[in-house]
């Protein structure tokens, strides 16, 4: 088998693994459908399952901590010219660190 054919489940578990919503989820999800559709999911499946397995932790862990992130972030930076910084990229910096 080809060395960068071997790449692709550790490239695809990257790039997923900050996911945290349904939206991205179900990409996920319509993407694997596609390779089945057009058999070639070859021995991609399980990359997929540890996939979907590690974005519906991230979105339980979003759906836990969101509101008291932002909570905490406008009780202590109400002003957005003093403290400049997105929700997406606290979730995403809080989400790297959680344990698989």
């Amino acid at each position: 088998m080809n060395k960068s054919w071997n790449m692709v489940p550790s490239i695809l578990q990257t790039v997923s693994k900050t996911f945290s919503t349904e939206d991205e989820k179900q990409a996920v999800i319509d993407f694997r459908n596609k390779l089945k559709a057009g058999n070639k999911l070859a021995n991609l499946d399980s990359t997929f399952t540890s996939m979907l397995s590690v974005i519906d932790k991230n979105i339980n862990w979003r759906g836990t901590n969101e509101d008291v992130i932002v909570n905490w972030i406008s009780d202590n930076y109400n002003s957005a010219a003093k403290f400049q910084i997105t929700l997406g990229l606290m979730l995403a910096m809080f989400i790297i660190v959680l344990p698989e």
